[in-house]
């Protein structure tokens, strides 16, 4: 998922990518831009907050409602 994000406290805007393959997109999303002879200014990998995953969780089609979104970890099926 792509979202955009907003120009805030003197930092321009931008776009905030979440995946559920952070290997991959260490890889791709450089080359993609660099494709594009477009400027990288930062690239960073945050895990998701508890409220992240909770709100995932109670409510799976709503993303976080925060404006600082973080990708959630995908869901794992659990043997018995």
């Amino acid at each position: 998922r792509v979202t955009r994000t907003t120009p805030g406290n003197g930092a321009p805007g931008g776009l905030e990518i979440t995946t559920g393959d952070v290997g991959r997109a260490r890889r791709r999303v450089p080359a993609l831009v660099a494709a594009l002879d477009a400027g990288l200014v930062r690239f960073e990998v945050r895990e998701p907050s508890l409220e992240d995953v909770f709100v995932t969780l109670v409510s799976p089609d709503q993303p976080p409602s925060d404006a600082d979104q973080r990708p959630v970890a995908p869901e794992r099926e659990v043997a018995r």
